[in-house]
């Protein structure tokens, strides 16, 4: 009776054994469960920008320099940042030479002028003449040859006369060009404006080279290089907010806190190139300053901020994506019975906290946004909830012009 009552004992002891293993597996199972936070695809606002590096230019630059060369500068009047006007002396060059050619132009046409007047004096004696030989000659006082011959002396006298006003013509002519050459010994301002550059010192002899350059009435321009992509983007008359760096730059010294920090100005895109480089495929715009500040320089550097129109676009968030060394972009996807299944997906553009994602995924597709890294598929998760703030996915993705298959 013993022995068969310690086998009922221990049938029972194994029973509860087992059943305490059993419990045991289950709840190491359900806590090895990954709570995870899920999200669908969703239409979400996008504000697309393109940002431009450039720097500060002259919309029109004008280059001075001299008309006569080999002759040496006496004076320079002005330095560079000097506002001028129209027409006022930026400089000034020897004028011997110069004078020395008035001079002798100015006694020629005196001399012409005095023989001038002289055959007046003779032509009006002949005319006079021939006038009384006329109603000699016909009552027969005169013979009809001394009459040709009154006739001939006062053409000569007129024909002399003619001549010698012609050469006095030429003569002025010539020292009105003396003259003007005389006056391109003082080199002027072709326009109002600010002295952007000097080269002329006095000493100097006048060659081929550049004494000035002038910013034409003052005006400014923000030119930027953008690469195709970006032009694309940009039209003629839309707006940009310039935003320059304080102080000068060094190298590696380029961030987004050295830009934030300058001046910002607003201007307006007057020229986009029409062509771009072939092999760096870059292109130039030129964006006019509406009021920009005193003090701003020639070379001054900087962004342009384009803010294009507002659209809406399929995303997930960020932390769903998972990027390998191949550049491929996939997401886990909670499946049946809470198994996870990684799904390769086609993204673009990047924004805020959100990815942008252009196929590979449907409106009804879980997707696990936190602790994706941590899984492998297969596994089985515990989902949380998260709230879905935005409208339903697009039935199409917009821009299909943004780049595909790969992070941008």
């Amino acid at each position: 009776m013993a022995r068969v009552w310690f086998s009922l004992l221990g049938f029972c002891f194994s029973v509860l054994v087992f059943n305490a293993l059993v419990f045991n597996t289950h709840a190491y199972a359900d806590q090895e469960q990954m709570r995870v936070s899920t999200a669908t695809m969703q239409a979400v606002p996008f504000a697309p920008s393109v940002k431009i590096l450039g720097a500060i230019v002259a919309r029109n630059e004008i280059v001075i320099s001299p008309t006569l060369t080999q002759l040496v500068i006496t004076d320079v009047l002005v330095e560079e940042g000097d506002h001028v006007k129209q027409g006022d002396v930026l400089a000034t060059l020897e004028t011997p030479i110069q004078d020395e050619k008035v001079k002798q132009a100015a006694a020629k046409l005196e001399q012409s002028l005095a023989l001038v007047k002289q055959n007046e004096a003779m032509n009006n004696q002949a005319q006079s003449e021939l006038k009384r030989a006329r109603p000699l000659s016909s009552t027969g006082v005169i013979s009809a040859s001394e009459f040709e011959k009154y006739r001939m002396e006062a053409n000569s006298a007129l024909a002399a006369l003619n001549a010698a006003k012609a050469e006095y013509r030429q003569l002025q002519a010539q020292l009105q060009e003396e003259k003007s050459q005389r006056a391109k010994t003082t080199i002027t301002a072709p326009q109002a404006g600010i002295i952007s550059e000097r080269a002329a010192t006095v000493g100097m002899t006048t060659d081929g080279n550049h004494l000035f350059k002038l910013i034409a009435n003052n005006q400014y321009e923000f030119s930027a290089e953008a690469y195709v992509a970006d032009l694309k983007q940009i039209q003629a008359g839309y707006p940009a907010t310039i935003s320059l760096t304080q102080g000068s730059l060094t190298e590696g010294s380029l961030t987004e806190g050295s830009l934030t920090g300058g001046k910002r100005i607003t201007g307006k895109v007057r020229y986009v190139s029409p062509k771009i480089n072939p092999v760096t495929q870059i292109g130039v715009i030129r964006i006019a300053l509406e009021s920009p500040p005193a003090d701003i320089k020639l070379g001054d550097f900087g962004y342009a901020l384009f803010k294009l129109p507002s659209e809406k676009i399929n995303a997930i968030p960020y932390s769903a994506v998972t990027i390998t060394d191949g550049n491929q972009a996939s997401v886990y996807v909670v499946g049946k019975n809470r198994r996870v299944e990684k799904k390769s997906v086609n993204v673009g553009r990047l924004f805020d906290r959100w990815i942008e994602i252009k196929s590979g995924l449907s409106s009804q597709d879980n997707v696990v946004v936190s602790a994706a890294p941590f899984l492998q598929e297969k596994d089985t998760v515990s989902i949380q909830s998260q709230s879905q703030p935005h409208d339903q996915p697009l039935d199409q993705p917009q821009n299909p012009a943004a780049a595909t298959g790969k992070m941008p």
